[in-house]
């Protein structure tokens, strides 16, 4: 979006005095020796600009300021250069971007103002990693106001974001390329969302000329398709009224690296018309989810929504997760891909003459048993515990905000004789791992030796009260 003119010159020298000489301040802030791991902890909810990239997170004054999330973030990109994994604590409360102007009008450093940005590439063989931690136990929500999306990552970082929430983030489409990425824009190496949840962020389209650039990803937009790279792993968190023409929530383009989503729910989002929630050009793991109650614009033409829920490019499996879309296109589309589908509830709006799972350019739709829909579209062949039946006969009540919950003698319930298996974790190899699935997606037992389909166990604890009783 905006051009990156810190000079490197600069950069590299103040990077190599930092690592040559000791320098005096601000002992938590202070650099270490390259490869000892680093700790900044954020003391203001102020946005400020870092006064010098000299290894000290200090806003207005060059070691005796406050630390601003902004100046951390920059800091950690000069340690992170040199070798140091970086670890950013963040205390709960609201950080809201306020610097919408560079300082200094000549010296127009991309990192200062707008967005939160980690651009600059650490070299090729460095492994450092960057860690954002919420230390809880309320969130540490970031809070862009729609000046700008709320954060860009840039290639070759690998990073791990624990218990945040990004929050009106912002980004529109040029003359010359896509919005990407409302709140997050992502581009490097690893990864990994752990409890982080994104609520009404947008990838704004604009019109080019003749042509139109969409808005993608209204949450998350990752954009690496390098061989081995850009792998996304995502635990639990909440997507909610998100916005972009494709991708509402997520947009993962063309690649190579997993995409995996485990406990996660998506709700509200809107799209484009006829766009998705979830689009993946990489294969990718829906686990525990629930994907429900989510929208797209009416095309300007017919009036006409066709919202739908997930699009997958590469193959996919869907596995112990409730996918619930009351409009026109249906559930899931695999298109030129093998959709395999597991232990999960795939309900449409009855009124819609559209199938609830599609396949287009010779896409496969392949169970593996203890699936419920309300129509044959989601497997070409049965499996085992498979099940049709109109949807107002599940016996699910929506509670607690998004989620359908079996009562009664539901026949969600014990859908598959066996116990629930899914996806655990990617190893290192890259490769998935799997093995039994334990929890439901609120954290409810799957422990009764037969699997139910869908996000939600039904089981009798506390928090379920009156819903089924095993």
């Amino acid at each position: 979006m905006k051009r990156y003119s810190v000079p490197r010159t600069v950069f590299f020298f103040l990077l190599s005095l930092v690592i040559m000489v000791a320098l005096v301040g601000n002992a938590p802030q202070r650099a270490t020796a390259a490869g000892s791991p680093e700790t900044i902890r954020v003391n203001t909810f102020n946005d400020g600009q870092d006064y010098a990239v000299n290894g000290v997170c200090s806003v207005g004054d060059i070691t005796d300021g406050p630390c601003s999330l902004r100046a951390a973030l920059t800091e950690a990109q000069f340690h992170i250069w040199a070798g140091t994994s970086v670890t950013i604590e963040l205390p709960p409360g609201e950080y809201k971007l306020t610097v919408t102007e560079p300082a200094h009008p000549d010296d127009d450093d991309d990192w200062d103002y707008g967005d939160l940005d980690v651009v600059y590439p650490p070299p090729e063989e460095v492994d450092a990693r960057l860690v954002v931690y919420g230390l809880g136990p309320g969130p540490a929500v970031i809070n862009a106001q729609g000046i700008d999306r709320v954060l860009e990552i840039g290639i070759r970082y690998k990073v791990e974001i624990y218990r945040v929430v990004f929050k009106n983030g912002l980004t529109r489409s040029t003359t010359s390329d896509y919005g990407w990425g409302g709140g997050i824009y992502f581009q490097g190496r690893e990864l990994l969302l752990s409890e982080v949840s994104f609520i009404g962020n947008e990838a704004r389209g604009q019109a080019a000329g003749s042509q139109f650039q969409y808005g993608l990803g209204g949450a998350l937009a990752v954009r690496n398709n390098a061989q081995g790279e850009g792998m996304v792993r995502i635990f639990g968190g909440d997507y909610l009224d998100n916005k972009a023409d494709l991708g509402s929530a997520i947009l993962r383009n063309e690649g190579y690296a997993f995409l995996s989503i485990y406990g996660a729910t998506f709700h509200g989002n809107e799209s484009g018309p006829a766009r998705d929630v979830i689009r993946s050009e990489t294969p990718m793991y829906l686990v525990n989810s629930t994907v429900t109650g989510n929208t797209a614009r009416p095309h300007p033409d017919t009036g006409i929504t066709f919202p739908l829920g997930v699009s997958a490019f590469r193959t996919t499996w869907i596995q112990n997760s409730t996918l619930e879309n009351e409009g026109g296109q249906g559930n899931l589309l695999c298109n030129g891909a093998e959709c395999w589908v597991r232990s999960s509830l795939f309900r449409k709006n009855s009124a819609s003459g559209s199938p609830n799972c599609a396949v287009v350019n010779n896409g496969r739709l392949l169970s593996e048993g203890g699936n419920i829909a309300d129509d044959y579209s989601c497997w070409e062949q049965p499996a085992e515990g498979d099940r049709v039946i109109s949807s107002g006969d599940w016996q699910l009540a929506q509670r607690f905000g998004y989620y359908w919950m079996p009562y009664g003698t539901s026949p969600v319930l014990d859908r598959s004789p066996y116990p629930c298996e899914a996806l655990m974790y990617i190893g290192p190899d890259g490769l998935p791992v799997e093995g039994g699935l334990y929890e439901d997606q609120r954290g409810n037992g799957r422990d009764d030796g037969a699997c139910d389909a869908g996000a939600i166990e039904g089981i009798t604890t506390f928090g379920y009260l009156p819903w089924t009783v095993r």
